[in-house]
């Protein structure tokens, strides 16, 4: 068991952004495992010879190649100019999706990572974003399509698709697939799968097929890969207000109650009533075994401004 979580440590690490002119807004939320289409790129692209110029947008994403006019026969360079105003435009559509498990709004996001990564092998790069879980994007035919993976099914991404899964949140079952494309179909396989480690009952998997332990160890050692390395950006949509301020200004508001001392405590909240616009908050009273709500509070995102829902105007 100790080679396995050796090996494993050895051979991983991290990972983890839909665009302003390329692509307004989504029709509907995406699922996980599903694709869906974000909307239909310019038909008429420019005819003119391409000119390279390398250079960086205003939010300083590294080494970012953009050509200007692309050839509207070169995928890759027209891949770019899509993920970049993905990326860049503070009008991206990315501002109002959610982080997959938590479903935070990725606005509320300090920061994102991102990566550039050829899952497909077609030499056009598929755009990957770190957001404590996974959202993947791939140009195809004139269209971004867009993936979304909890961290618990996606994580340890390498660059060659492979990323390790855990169903249960534990090590009792946990191995590797590879993800791939057909078309803008996402397709994922499994390399190799563990239950029950270190248990007498402990079975491997390589590709479906039983195996011993030191099948999957010999396995391991011959399939060393390399770990998807991502960029980290502030992004140029995110809230002026963040959540970790919005937090701060509720508890100053009802500082009045003591909060801790008198019982009382802070979280954040949710109210189906309540718009984008704002966070929400509620303040809990311990009560004999156990907290009740005991008032709630919206924290504008763009002001930082107190607001009492329920109150008749606003204050």
């Amino acid at each position: 068991m100790k080679k396995i979580a050796a090996l494993l440590l050895s051979a991983t690490t991290l990972l983890t952004l839909c665009a302003c002119n390329v692509a307004p807004e989504f029709e509907e939320e995406t699922t996980e495992g599903k694709t869906e289409i974000l909307t239909d790129l310019p038909s008429e692209m420019p005819t003119k010879e391409p000119e390279t110029i390398v250079t960086r947008p205003s939010v300083e994403l590294p080494e970012w190649p953009i050509v200007k006019d692309p050839d509207p026969t070169d995928t890759q360079a027209l891949a770019m100019q899509a993920y970049w105003e993905l990326l860049t435009c503070e009008d991206s559509c990315l501002k109002d999706m959610k982080t997959p498990y938590g479903r935070t709004p990725l606005r509320e996001l300090d920061s994102i990572g991102y990566a550039l990564v050829d899952f497909g092998g077609d030499g056009v790069d598929e755009l990957v974003i770190d957001c404590g879980d996974t959202l993947i994007f791939r140009y195809y035919e004139g269209k971004l399509y867009s993936y979304e993976f909890t961290f618990r099914n996606l994580y340890y991404l390498t660059t060659d698709g492979s990323h390790f899964w855990n169903h249960t949140g534990s090590d009792f079952v946990y191995g590797e697939n590879q993800i791939f494309f057909d078309e803008e179909r996402l397709a994922s396989k499994e390399l190799w799968r563990i239950v029950n480690e270190g248990e007498p009952n402990a079975e491997y998997y390589i590709e479906g097929k039983p195996v011993s332990q030191s099948e999957i160890l010999q396995y391991f050692e011959a399939n060393s890969k390399t770990n998807v390395t991502f960029s980290t950006f502030e992004s140029p949509w995110k809230n002026p207000v963040s959540a970790a301020e919005a937090y701060r200004l509720a508890n100053a508001y009802w500082e009045r109650f003591e909060i801790g001392k008198n019982g009382y405590h802070v979280e954040r909240g949710t109210n189906s009533w309540a718009p984008d616009s704002v966070y929400v908050f509620v303040i809990r009273q311990f009560v004999i075994d156990h907290y009740s709500t005991f008032d709630e509070i919206w924290i504008d995102v763009n002001t930082g401004e107190a607001i009492v829902p329920y109150a008749p105007d606003g204050k």
